[in-house]
């Protein structure tokens, strides 16, 4: 959304988001609309600072492994061990009874309780990913209908993947301890005492989204000012 400030539809967001009236200002929100997930505010922004915001931000807090071009942004291989990447990868289904299972996800890495470059938090679809899902669960039962499961992978190679269940999976019920037991089982992962044990190759994500990634959507604000033409 882009708007000028001036009119009084405006001042109920620079009052909320605490935005500057001189100059420019962008706010980028992710799922959380109440709260801006960044902001840059300049007399005038240069084409080259609101990329490099947008491109910082264009991911959701908890976002979907919905392509291989996501899969390869947000779970890039790494070769070397000591600096593997971890992806962190809830497997849930698309009917609103896992909905709140997501939400609890996303809850924990807002309040950074795992705070690393080395790991990221994603989720996948079991239905539309299935060939994918498949090549993990193949000799596992760790998949039911009570608890959503939760797995820690790293792309050693771009078809091969090692990896580990988090063994009493993920669950939004504060008693199932699963933030408690997730960070354990993620810690013991990065500084060593805990081994991706698993191993296997992995198709291609099926691309749910042929004209588009997910992103997050921002609002721009400025005064009036030769920066204000952008955005039509």
């Amino acid at each position: 959304m882009y708007a000028v400030i001036g009119h009084d539809e405006v001042d109920e967001i620079l009052m909320r988001y605490n935005v500057p009236r001189h100059g420019e200002t962008v706010l980028v929100f992710k799922e959380d609309t109440g709260v801006a997930a960044a902001s840059l505010s300049m007399q005038e922004i240069s084409t080259s600072s609101l990329r490099e915001l947008i491109d910082s931000n264009k991911f959701l807090t908890l976002p979907r492994l919905s392509s291989q071009s996501v899969f390869d942004e947000l779970c890039p291989v790494e070769v070397a061990k000591n600096k593997k990447r971890l992806c962190v990868t809830l497997v849930t289904d698309r009917h609103t009874e896992d909905a709140v299972h997501r939400d609890a996800l996303r809850v924990f890495v807002q309040t950074g309780q795992v705070r690393s470059e080395r790991v990221r938090f994603t989720y996948i679809y079991r239905d539309t990913q299935w060939e994918f899902v498949k090549s993990l669960v193949k000799d596992d039962n760790n998949i039911n209908d009570t608890v959503l499961s939760i797995v820690i992978l790293w792309r050693p190679a771009v078809n091969k993947i090692k990896y580990k269940w988090v063994e009493t999976g993920w669950s939004a019920v504060p008693e199932s301890r699963s933030k408690v037991n997730l960070e354990v089982a993620i810690r013991s992962v990065l500084n060593g005492s805990g081994e991706l044990t698993r191993e296997t190759l992995v198709k291609q994500l099926t691309d749910e989204h042929a004209k588009g990634t997910e992103f997050a959507p921002s609002i721009y604000l400025c005064s009036t000012g030769p920066g204000c033409s952008k955005g039509g």
